[in-house]
């Protein structure tokens, strides 16, 4: 173990620093910030190599110490470099610059031919000395920087600052314990390429933050996410490996407790950190403001948000509207309301994880006045405007307020609570949430509008109904009237009383059966899915039927080419219905002295019934256009919907409606049953 940490070390050491150095090379702007750290970079990798070769003597010693010398110096005159010369004293700068070129120059001479100039005053004047100046230099270097920088150059320094802070305390204890020892700890070179890696993502951020190198790293959030997760559990468990180590080694038989507690400890912690929304959330925002220009991903978010939009959910569209912004948003949750005409007010229509009481909101409500403003976005609760008073001091634990409008007018609010880690909106924040409000909104509407469309559905289904039932009834009204007309013809026939009897116990029957239609539906309509199919002798049935009307005086005459034969219907009663508008329109446009007939036939293994009349006909364009649109008729008494509804009928008792006329020859109503038909003798 402890040659394989060390080799592990310096390997990725070396690889790290010249991946660094090549992307410096060919994604910067390539101006003296960028080319100077891309040196330091290249002598550090080169450093870790030779260093790891020295340690197995591949390499000579000498080597070993002179890239440890180049290798600093590259460091220092990337600080140099980033140091206002220009606006500040360039006489002190560049007498830094020098200074520090003579340092570096003579502790490199110094380690290369091992020089000792003696003792001077108690102190020996050898390569420890000068190793122990140059860290001392290069502190006075970091403090420079930081003085002499503005806040916002600072803001884009302080990552190398902090990185060389660490190495460099390193290093200051390290030739401490050299210089008063005089004795290389070999443990503490072989922990050195760790302290370099922890300090490559805080140059790289640098290279990133500089205006005058701004490194470009494209690379997939998610990729870089996961990436820096892994490298951070890489880090700990290298360092817990480490602390392990030396507690085994060291710590007797307790420290194999001790090591053992501290791994179980460790692996706990990376757990609860893998298993935080916050600390997850902290380190996404932390990458995004440093390591991209943009601070989302537009095509990623974009996608994540309509997938979550277009997922199939049970929890109704308000609240997975809700849900989908708070994630986009990174809340765990707030509460929307959606204006509602039939209330006019804004109702409270979906909540989660908001624990404030949520009430309605009238469209005069003084909160809502900020919101007449069509540029007004959003509103941050946590900025202490003016305009967030009202709202902050009803929702003090919540963050914001986002208003969702379509076509400019306001549809509803979001609001959202705290977020899962503090961010500060900036004009990118802005821009994505009017874009998802807007597209929110739409979302909403969309779904209003299919609610009322699935209302207005029904709604039309209820008068189409109702319609067929003030048909029926007028139908009724007119057998009625046309038996009360008869009576003072026929009224002493007997067999007119008989007919007459019949026809107004029928008619009652379906008065009552209406009723019962407009109470509670069509309970024919229901029968007829429930009930199941029935075998009906369809040709003594129609022959009853045209019985029944020539009993009342009627011009129905009936040709029968296959009787007997059976149909297999659903509803005997909606055949006869049909039969009724069919021979009732018929006899009102034939003629006095001629007949209405109706023929029954077989074609195709189905029954045909063919109502036949002698009127002026229609013209092929009447019957494309306006006979079976509803509520267009050319009758005075007429509703229009006799056609539509006998059609509808014959449908959904699976069979077909057919029409032949022509102008001046009258008119043919076909009405196929395509069921089996049954002979006394066999089967058709």
């Amino acid at each position: 173990m402890t040659e394989i940490l060390p080799i592990t070390l310096y390997v990725l050491a070396a690889g790290g620093y010249g991946l660094f150095a090549l992307l410096l090379l060919i994604r910067s702007q390539r101006e003296a910030v960028a080319l100077t750290m891309a040196l330091a970079a290249a002598l550090t990798a080169i450093w870790a190599g030779v260093t790891l070769a020295g340690r197995y003597d591949h390499a000579d010693a000498s080597l070993v110490y002179l890239t440890s010398v180049l290798k600093d110096g590259g460091w220092f005159a990337a600080i140099l470099v980033m140091m206002d010369r220009p606006a500040r004293a360039p006489t002190a700068w560049r007498a830094l610059a020098a200074l520090t070129a003579v340092t570096v120059l003579v502790h490199a001479l110094f380690l290369s031919r091992s020089m000792d100039l003696g003792t001077f005053a108690g102190v020996r004047l050898d390569a420890n000395l000068t190793g122990l100046l140059t860290i001392i230099l290069g502190f006075v270097l970091i403090e420079n920087l930081v003085r002499n920088s503005s806040r916002d150059k600072f803001w884009a320094v302080k990552n190398l600052v902090i990185g060389m802070a660490a190495i460099l305390a390193f290093q200051f204890l390290m030739q401490v314990t050299i210089f008063l020892t005089h004795m290389a700890g070999d443990v503490l070179l072989a922990t050195a390429p760790f302290f370099y890696l922890l300090a490559l993502p805080l140059f790289a951020l640098t290279a990133i933050r500089s205006p005058k190198a701004k490194l470009q790293v494209h690379s997939s959030r998610q990729v870089v996410f996961h990436t820096t997760t892994l490298v951070i559990a890489g880090i700990a468990l290298q360092g817990t490996a480490i602390a392990a180590y030396y507690l085994r080694t060291y710590g007797g038989d307790a420290g194999t407790v001790l090591a053992i507690i501290f791994l179980f400890a460790v692996f706990v912690g990376v757990l609860w950190v893998a298993a935080s929304n916050s600390l997850r959330s902290r380190l996404r925002l932390f990458i995004a403001e440093n390591f991209f220009t943009y601070k989302y991903d537009y095509r990623a978010e974009w996608t994540k948000f309509i997938r979550a939009l277009s997922a199939v959910e049970e929890t109704g569209t308000p609240l997975k509207v809700l849900r989908t912004f708070a994630d986009l948003m990174d809340s765990p949750g707030g509460a929307l309301w959606v204006w509602k005409d039939n209330f006019r007010q804004f109702l409270p229509m979906a909540r989660h994880a908001a624990h404030a009481e949520i009430k309605p909101l009238s469209p005069d409500d003084p909160l809502l006045a900020a919101f007449e403003r069509e540029s007004c976005t959003l509103i941050d609760l946590n900025a202490g405007e003016p305009e967030a008073a009202a709202w902050k001091a009803l929702f003090p634990d919540h963050w914001l307020i986002v208003p969702l409008r379509y076509r400019a007018r306001l549809v509803g609010l979001i609001l959202l609570c705290q977020p899962r880690t503090r961010r500060t909106l900036n004009w990118e924040d802005y821009n994505l949430v009017a874009l998802t409000a807007m597209q929110l909104a739409v979302y909403l509407m969309h779904d209003e509008t299919a609610e009322a469309l699935h209302d207005a559905r029904q709604m039309e289904e209820f008068n189409k109904r109702f319609a067929f039932l003030v048909h029926d009834m007028k139908n009724t009204i007119g057998q009625l009237d046309l038996m009360a007309r008869n009576a003072e013809r026929f009224g002493e026939n007997p067999a007119f009383q008989k007919d007459m009897n019949l026809t107004l116990r029928n008619s009652v029957d379906k008065l009552n059966t209406l009723l019962v239609q407009i109470r509670g539906g069509d309970p024919k309509a229901d029968n007829m899915a429930t009930a199941g199919n029935k075998n009906v002798n369809v040709v003594e049935l129609v022959k009853a039927f045209v019985d029944e009307k020539q009993g009342q005086g009627l011009p129905v005459a009936v040709e029968d080419t296959i009787s007997p034969a059976c149909a297999t219907i659903s509803d005997d009663h909606t055949l006869i219905n049909v039969l009724e508008h069919v021979v009732a329109n018929a006899i009102e446009v034939t003629p006095a002295d001629a007949d209405v007939k109706v023929e029954l036939s077989a074609k195709a293994g189905a029954i045909r019934i063919a109502v036949k009349d002698q009127g002026p006909g229609m013209s092929q364009e009447f019957i494309n256009e306006r006979l079976f649109r509803p509520f267009r008729t050319t009758k005075a008494q007429g509703f229009g919907i006799g056609a539509y509804q006998a059609r509808e009928n014959v449908r959904r008792l699976g069979g077909n409606f057919e029409v032949f006329s022509a102008e001046g020859r009258g008119t043919s109503i076909v009405i196929s049953l395509p069921c089996k038909l049954t002979h006394s003798t066999g089967v058709l």
